[in-house]
């Protein structure tokens, strides 16, 4: 159902961003859906107003995803 989702808005001319991704695993799966971006926990918890410029910051201006938490190899 969630690839058929993103087919039909890539079809229409959206971008799709998926909400709540939580772990390495969902990203795998919606990167191999096609999908456009994601937010989630998976790269960071919610974080106070102040916060956020120095988190940006981290990653050095890179138009980068922040690194993926490391995973154990299956």
């Amino acid at each position: 159902m969630i690839a058929t989702m993103i087919s039909l808005s890539k079809k229409l001319g959206f971008r799709v961003v998926a909400e709540g991704v939580e772990t390495v695993g969902a990203v795998d799966t919606l990167t191999r859906m096609a999908c456009d971006e994601a937010q989630g926990y998976v790269f960071a918890r919610p974080l106070e107003a102040q916060d956020v410029l120095p988190w940006i910051a981290r990653f050095n201006g890179d138009d980068q995803m922040p690194p993926l938490p490391h995973r154990e190899a299956a």
